[in-house]
Formats: C-alpha cells, structure tokens, sequence
C-alpha cells in the first residue's frame, strides 16, 4: 500500500482517497443490515440511494460552489445556492422515500378499501415525514459543511506549498548570487598572487596556473550542484593552500589538519574558502614570523572548521577590509543553517582565529 501510494502524483492520490472514502460508505449498508430481514434490497437500495445523494451534494459544492463562489468572495450567492442545493435534493429525496414506502408495502394492498386504509396508515406510520425532512436537511448541511472544509483546507494547503516553493527559488537565488560572487573575488586574489609570481619564480608560476585550473573546475562545475561532499571540499582547500606556499618561503609556517575518521557528508560548497583567503592575506608577513594553521575536525553532529593565523594588522579592520569574503560567508550561514551554526571570532594582538561549526546532514 506505501508503495502505490508513493508512486501516486499528489492528484491521484487525491482522486484515490474520494474513491476509496465512497467505497466505504457504499458497504458500510452490508455490513450493518441483515440479510435476513424483510425488504432487505429495499432497504439497501434505499442506503445507496442515499449516499449517492450526498454524493451529488458535496461534489457540486465541493466542485462548484466553493471554488467559484466562495473563493470568488461572493458568499451571499454561495449560501443561496447551498440552501436551494440542499432544498431541492431534499424534496426530490421526500418523493423517492415515497415511492420506496409505496413499493415496500405494496403487497399489503389488495382491492378492499379498508386495507387500503390500512396499509395508507402503516405507510404514515413508517414514513413520519417531519423526521425524514430534517434527518436529510441536518446531514446535507454536514456534508456540504465537510466539503467546504475540505476544499479550503486543500486550498490553504497547496497556497503554503507554493508559498514554501517561492521562497526556496528566492533563497537559493540569493545562495546562487552569493556563491557567485565569491568566484571573482576569489579568482582576482588569486591572479593577483600568480602575478606576483611570475616575477620571483616562472617555474612555479606555470605550477601555480595547473593548480588553479583546478580550482576553476572545482568552482565552474562541481560547486554548482548546490551541495558537495566534505572529501571534495577538503581537496579543494589543499589545492589553494599548495598554491599560496608556492609564494612564501620555508619560514612561513603553513598547517592544514584533519581529523582521520571524517565522514564524508554533503555540505554547502565554498564555505571555508574566504576564511583561508582570508588568513593569508592578513596573516602572512615577510618581515615578522608568520603562520597560518586550518585545522577541520567532526562531531556527531558537527563539522567544525578552525582557521588561525599570526596577527599583523594593528588594528580590528580585518573583517571590515578583507572584500565581500567574510560577510558573503555570514549572509549564506544565515540562509542555510538559519541559527543552528556556530561562528565565532577571536582577534588579539598575537592571533586571529575563526570558528565554525556547521551541521551534519547525510
């Protein structure tokens, strides 16, 4: 059953869910009445012939009145015409319950007029019409009732759904908008450093163009998916870092770290990148001791990114001179793992260090 179920587009399993609830209806009468008893079809055709009345009340509503009228803010028209819905099915239902009545004790009836009178009276006496008026009136009102309902939850429900679809387009336009201009950013900075290189060293500038077609590649394609996995974000990250040693001498210390055991779940891509630009270019000086430590561990519910590096700048503009890197970062944090992240910022004299820690999602 689950898997007819899931295989049903969400308006076939609606279709289905009305058959099915019908189907219902229609053998509830068999199960109930005894098959022993007198005018058994008669009483069973009479159920059916109920239930298809109502049938006829809720799908006109359901189908009709309610979306066209009701939705269409014309309620005055809409209760008018469920009271001559209702009216007009329950007169047509007194006539049917007449003749069934007439039927049923048909064979009572013979040509003398005192059983005539007598079977006329059993008639009113098994046919009280007041109560048959308001048990039909009272249930149409409910299943006209049970229609609307229906109809207007269906309603607000594929309105929320759609609501949910726009905002998700407008949520991954702005991640789309965001991821791409890291691209440029990241592209400039790191021409920019093989341009530097060219002039200290050709060899390792040429090196330095293969690693960064790389990175283009990783950027142009695998980034796009939306999601990555942690290995390939890892290799990504590598192969910048291999790239900026290519600039700096023995001195300047350059350690990545990762925990032995990561597993490798689906991430947001190029979360870590403007962090690592980030420490290079305001952590590296020729003139001082330098160093640059990124360090990636994981949780049972974390993937936590730790980058640190030696603090040149006299003052706490880090964050604030460094591009659209770092906020670009924040503003997409705030959009994909709302508040269940962690980021912190530790900036003294000595050391500046970022802390993320971001979910796990398989």
């Amino acid at each position: 059953m689950k898997k007819l179920i899931k295989s049903l587009k969400p308006s076939k399993l609606g279709h289905f869910i009305h058959i099915l609830i019908w189907l219902i209806f229609f053998l509830i009468p068999l199960v109930f009445l005894n098959q022993a008893e007198d005018f058994y079809f008669f009483k069973l055709l009479e159920r059916w012939i109920r239930i298809l009345f109502f049938i006829i009340i809720f799908y006109i509503n359901y189908l009709v009145f309610t979306p066209k009228l009701f939705f269409k803010n014309r309620k005055a028209i809409y209760f008018v015409s469920l009271l001559l819905l209702i009216s007009a099915t329950t007169l047509i239902w007194i006539e049917i319950t007449d003749l069934y009545f007439s039927i049923k004790f048909q064979h009572f009836i013979d040509e003398s007029v005192k059983l005539k009178e007598e079977t006329e009276q059993i008639i009113k006496n098994h046919n009280p019409r007041q109560f048959i008026i308001i048990n039909q009136i009272i249930t149409s009102i409910l299943v006209c009732g049970l229609a609307s309902i229906i109809r207007i939850s269906e309603k607000w429900y594929f309105e929320a759904q759609k609501q949910k679809e726009l905002e998700s387009e407008l949520l991954n336009a702005k991640l789309e908008f965001l991821k791409h201009q890291i691209s440029p950013h990241f592209f400039l900075n790191t021409l920019n450093n093989i341009y530097s290189l060219t002039e200290i060293n050709v060899e390792d500038a040429r090196k330095a163009i293969h690693k960064l077609s790389k990175l283009m590649r990783y950027l142009l394609y695998d980034s796009e998916k939306g999601e990555t996995d942690i290995n390939s974000e890892i290799e990504f990250i590598n192969s910048y870092i291999e790239l900026m040693k290519l600039r700096f001498t023995d001195e300047i210390i350059v350690l990545f770290d990762i925990q032995s055991n990561i597993r490798n779940y689906k991430i947001s891509p190029l979360l870590f990148i403007s962090f690592i630009e980030n420490a290079f270019k305001h952590g590296v000086s020729y003139e001082n001791k330098s160093f640059v430590k990124i360090e990636i561990a994981q949780t049972e519910k974390y993937l936590i990114f730790r980058c640190q590096n030696s603090n040149h700048a006299k003052d706490s503009k880090i964050i604030t001179t460094s591009g659209i890197g770092l906020e670009n970062v924040k503003t997409r944090l705030d959009l994909i793992y709302k508040s269940d992240y962690k980021f912190n910022i530790s900036d003294n004299d000595a050391i500046f260090l970022v802390e993320l820690q971001i979910p796990l999602e398989m």
